[in-house]
Formats: structure tokens, C-alpha cells, sequence
């Protein structure tokens, strides 16, 4: 037998009630139409018989009265009472003939019986209105025809009384018969509102089993299936109903075959990488870690469990390890930091980087640490190397200057045109080499920290003008025009600094400025910090070197078309501005030139 689908169970559930509502109110109101109609039948028998028997009556009294003495020897006013009296119950009669005779009968015997009563009826009124004419004409009259005329009206009375009772006794068969089929009716609606409560109660049970069976069980089922699957434990088995719910249930155990296969082949990645991949909770303690932790901190996963991360860190460094951690802590943005740790010699601390990102929903700060020893390795020989190649240069190629601008100011002897123009385009080459050294030596010492600031109140409008001196050769050679304003703004800084930063964003905007071209300066103080910019005329830097530029050795493609430059000028300025806790930016598009913008702070507490 085919399964019903939910829809199909769904409209069941909600037809089937309905469906037998609607049979309950229509059998009810058949059933009070047809109480109602047998309730009319008995109304109108009763008031038939009640408008007949007030018609004997009204008969009765009429003829009663008119034997009265009054008729035979009636005074002048005895006798206008009597006729006036006369009058009104004849008409009274008639009117109760009438509304007998006009109501609508339905069947035949009926309609003839009613028929037959109201001609008795007016041959009745007929001899008694006789029988007053008769009499006023006096006693002499009335005694020679009062005996054949009092039998004519007996007779009449007598075919009344009959018409009457055969009416009153069909009616009360009707009444009687209507009433014993309300009652019966009456009967009927009991049971069936009886039967129907039953039913409805019966039925109710009957669908909220199906309900329980067919729908909040397998609801139940997979409802428990996907708290496993969030807790991931194994499955209920597949429901085998076949329905709807069935097909659901198979589709939650592929997505929890699934999702163990993908977390086998994450816990597998996580387990053979060499990252140390752990959980903290909020006071530092591991709370799980892969197996990396033997190559960290020599021991197993399960020792490290409980135990703090400080317990690892060096010991000069853990409160800067602490203080590290709770930065992490403060907000659910990913931090990073170094420590030195106990490796699996405790003798040789391992250099790590801890990048974290804290989950306030589970209170745990996740962790990926890396091994850096071989980057600081790197880092230093290439320190080393930079600084020899700062240092050993730097005084063979001052010596070199020193004797070409001697030798190009002919101060050993003349030279030729062709021998003097070499020299002068050596020594400009030494000079671009020896701006590259000081560069490099200056880039390393910001970097690293080894440069102190030496902090002064400085004023701005000096230092620029203190940097445009600098370039003023390069400015003349190009004829550019270049442009200061802003007000008279006193800052706390290293002026020496600010100017090479200046020097370096003027040099730069030099550079890519046409000649003829226009550089305007400018600053301005609000609230908190101080603006600066350099604003060009050049070609304008696309959006994909703008993330770039302020990196070391890094140049547009026009800056390594033209051989100009050292790639560490601007990076030298994005230094010098993070040594003075501020920001520099640039605004750029292609073919309007470019606006760099340095910000300073004015508090660098």
C-alpha cells in the first residue's frame, strides 16, 4: 500500500474534521427545520381547534339568547339592546367563519372538513337569523310556525356540532401526531449529539495517534538526530517509514558521514602540521593541543592539558607573555605576538608567534603557533649583512666622493671637457649610491627600534620650509612650482625626522611631477592630531600599487621605467610616522596626480 506524503497526511488531518462538521450541521439542521415545521403543524392545529370551539360557542350563545322572553314581549328599549347585541355576535360569528374558511390547508381531507364546518356554520347563522326575524313579528306569528322551525335549527346545529367534532378530532390526530414526531425527532437529535460527541472524541484520539505516529515521532527522531550530530555522537537509525521524514533522515546521516570524514581529514592535517594548534581558557590554561606540543615543549597533549602557557615562557618574558595574552583577550579580533619558550632542550628557547583570536560565545582563546627560529635567523644574518654593507661602504664610498669632487674641481690638474663630464656623472652616481646606504642604514634603525626620537616643540611652517630648501635644486632643474599654507601650528615631534619625511614626500612628488609641474604643501590642527600633505600633479598611482607603496623596496612601475629612487624613501616615512604614533596615507587617481597625507598626533603619550 503506498505511503501518504506529509501533505497528503496534512490534508487528511485537516479535511477529515472538517468534513465532519459539515455532516454535523447538516444533520442538525434538518433536524431542527423538520422540529420546527412539526412545531407550526401543532401551532395551527391547536389554533384551529381553538377558533372552532370559540365558534360553538359563539353559536351556542347566539341561540341561547334568542329564546330569551325579550324576542316575545320586548320593551322599546329591551328590544334596540337586543338587536344590537344580535347584531355584534352575528358578526362575530362571521368573522370566525371567515378566518376558518381563508387559512391554508395543505391536505385534502383537511381542506374539505374545514369546508363542510363552515357551511354548517352559515346554514346555522342562516336559521337563527330567522328564527329573531320570525320572532319579532310577535307571538301570534311565531306560535303557528315555531315547531317546524325549531326542527330546521336543531337540525342545523346538530350538522354543526358534527362538522365541529370531525374538525377537532382530525386536528388533535395531527397535533398528537406532531408532537409524538417532535418527540421522536427530539429523540433522534439526543443520540446523534450523543453518537456525535463519541465520534468526535474517538476521532480526535484516533488522529492525534496518527499525528503521534505518522508525524511528532519522526519529528522527534530527527530532531534527536541533529542534537547528535551537534554533539557528534552516532546517529538513531534511518527511519523506514518511506516517507518524507525517511528521505530527511538519510540526508542527516550522509551529513554526519560527511562531516566525520571531514573532521578525520582536518584532525589528521591539524595532528601531522608542525603549528602548534591549541585551546586556552581565560586564566591561560591549555585545554587542548595537538601533538606539535612534543617539538614546543616536549610533552605529550594530554600532560599539557591544565597546565598554564607561562609555565613554557621564559621567564624575562612573561609578564610582557601577560600581558600579551589579556590584549588578546579584550575583544574577539586576532591578535599577534612572539615569545621565546622552552623547546624540548631547555636550554635553547625556541622563537614562536602566537596568533590568536578569542571566541566569546566558549570563552577560549584559540592559538596557532609557529615556529620562527630560522625566520629570526634570516633576520639577523640579513641584519648583519645590511649592517656591514651600511658600515664597510659607507666610508670607501665617502673616501671616493671626497676624491672625485677633487679631482672634477681639477684640483690634481686640468682635464678635458669629455674626461671632466665622466667624473661629474661618477659622482652623481656615487651620490645616488651613498643616498642608498644612508637610506638603508636609517630604514634598519627604525625598524628596529634603535633609533631614538629626539622630541622638541617644532614649528611646522619651519620644517617644511626646512625640507623645500633641500630640494630647491630639484625644484629649479625641473622648473616646478610648489606651493605652502597653513597656519602657524607649534608640535611635539623630532623635527629632524619630520623633515627627512618631508624631504623624502617632496623628493618622491619631484620626481613624478612634469616639468613645469605644480606641488602644493599644506596642514591644518583639529582636536586630537595635525594633517599634513604633498600634493602632485603626476601621473597618479593605480589601486594596486597604492597597499604596496609604503613597503621597502617597493616602486611604481614609473619610478623603475625611469631608474629613480631607492625603494626605501617612502617606506622611511611610514617609519617615522609610526615612531610618532601616527598614519600616513595616499589619495591617488591615475592621470590627476597624487596626495599623500601624513597624520600626526598632537598627545604621543
Amino acid at each position: 500500500m503506498k505511503k501518504l506524503s506529509i501533505e497528503e497526511r496534512g490534508f487528511l488531518l485537516v479535511l477529515f474534521p472538517l468534513a465532519c462538521q459539515i455532516v454535523f450541521v447538516v444533520f442538525l439542521t434538518a433536524q431542527l427545520w423538520s422540529i420546527q415545521s412539526n412545531i407550526v403543524k401543532q401551532s395551527r392545529s391547536c389554533e384551529l381547534i381553538t377558533k372552532t370551539i370559540s365558534l360553538i360557542s359563539s353559536s351556542i350563545n347566539l341561540g341561547y339568547i334568542s329564546h330569551q322572553p325579550q324576542y316575545f314581549f320586548p320593551s322599546a328599549h329591551s328590544r334596540l339592546a337586543t338587536v344590537t347585541g344580535d347584531k355584534r355576535m352575528f358578526a362575530v360569528i362571521n368573522d370566525k367563519l371567515e378566518q376558518i374558511s381563508s387559512r391554508e390547508e395543505q391536505d385534502e381531507v383537511q381542506r374539505k372538513k374545514i369546508s363542510y364546518l363552515v357551511n354548517a356554520g352559515q346554514e346555522t347563522l342562516l336559521r337563527l337569523n330567522e328564527l329573531r326575524d320570525n320572532q319579532q313579528r310577535g307571538w301570534k306569528y311565531w306560535k303557528h310556525v315555531h315547531e317546524n322551525f325549531e326542527i330546521a335549527l336543531i337540525y342545523a346545529c346538530n350538522r354543526l356540532l358534527n362538522a365541529a367534532d370531525s374538525v377537532v378530532q382530525y386536528e388533535e390526530a395531527k397535533r398528537q401526531g406532531s408532537e409524538e414526531a417532535t418527540n421522536t425527532q427530539f429523540q433522534t437529535l439526543n443520540m446523534f449529539l450523543t453518537g456525535a460527541i463519541g465520534l468526535t472524541i474517538a476521532a480526535a484520539f484516533v488522529m492525534a495517534a496518527i499525528y503521534i505516529r505518522d508525524i511528532l515521532i519522526p519529528l522527534k527522531h530527527l530532531g534527536a538526530n541533529c542534537l547528535r550530530i551537534s554533539r557528534q555522537e552516532e546517529l538513531l537509525p534511518v527511519l523506514a517509514d518511506g516517507s518524507e521524514f525517511s528521505n530527511i533522515d538519510s540526508i542527516l546521516h550522509g551529513i554526519r558521514a560527511a562531516t566525520v570524514e571531514e573532521q578525520e581529514r582536518e584532525k589528521s592535517m591539524v595532528e601531522n602540521t608542525n603549528d602548534l594548534i591549541c585551546a586556552l581558557s581565560k586564566d591561560g590554561k591549555f585545554l587542548r593541543a595537538n601533538a606539535s606540543t612534543m617539538q614546543f615543549f616536549n610533552e605529550a597533549p594530554q600532560t599539557i592539558v591544565g597546565k598554564s602557557f607561562l609555565d613554557f615562557v621564559e621567564s624575562e618574558e612573561r609578564n610582557a607573555a601577560e600581558a600579551s595574552f589579556k590584549n588578546a583577550i579584550s575583544d574577539e579580533e586576532s591578535k599577534s605576538f612572539e615569545l621565546r619558550v622552552q623547546g624540548k632542550n631547555a636550554e635553547t628557547p625556541v622563537h614562536t608567534r602566537w596568533s590568536c583570536l578569542f571566541s566569546r560565545e566558549t570563552e577560549e582563546l584559540f592559538a596557532v603557533v609557529h615556529n620562527i627560529e630560522q625566520e629570526k635567523i634570516l633576520e639577523k644574518l640579513k641584519q648583519d649583512f645590511v649592517d656591514m654593507v651600511s658600515h664597510d661602504l659607507r666610508s670607501p664610498l665617502s673616501s671616493m666622493q671626497v676624491s672625485l669632487d677633487m679631482i672634477g674641481q681639477e684640483v690634481y690638474g686640468p682635464l678635458s671637457e669629455e674626461a671632466l663630464k665622466e667624473v661629474r656623472g661618477a659622482s652623481r652616481n656615487l651620490d645616488r649610491l651613498l643616498d642608498f646606504v644612508n637610506d638603508l642604514l636609517d630604514f634598519q634603525k627604525l625598524k628596529h627600534g634603535a633609533l631614538q626620537l629626539e622630541h622638541d616643540n617644532a614649528s611646522i611652517e619651519s620644517m617644511v620650509q626646512s625640507a623645500i630648501d633641500l630640494v630647491k635644486p630639484a625644484l629649479q632643474a625641473k622648473n616646478i612650482e610648489i606651493e605652502s599654507t597653513g597656519d602657524e601650528i607649534i608640535l611635539w615631534c623630532d623635527p629632524k625626522k619630520l623633515v627627512q619625511l618631508l624631504t623624502n614626500l617632496l623628493a618622491n612628488a619631484i620626481n613624478y611631477t612634469p616639468k613645469e609641474g605644480h606641488i602644493a604643501v599644506a596642514w591644518k590642527q583639529d582636536k586630537e592630531s595635525v594633517e599634513i600633505s604633498v600634493t602632485d600633479n603626476g601621473p597618479g598611482i593605480a589601486d594596486e600599487h597604492k597597499k604596496r607603496i609604503f613597503e621597502a623596496f617597493e616602486q611604481t612601475p614609473e619610478a623603475v621605467s625611469k631608474g629613480e629612487g631607492t625603494g626605501l624613501g617612502l617606506a622611511i616615512c611610514k617609519l617615522i610616522c609610526d615612531a610618532h604614533k601616527g598614519t600616513i596615507k595616499v589619495d591617488s587617481v591615475l592621470g590627476q596626480g597624487s596626495k599623500f597625507i601624513v597624520v600626526i598626533p598632537t598627545n604621543q603619550a
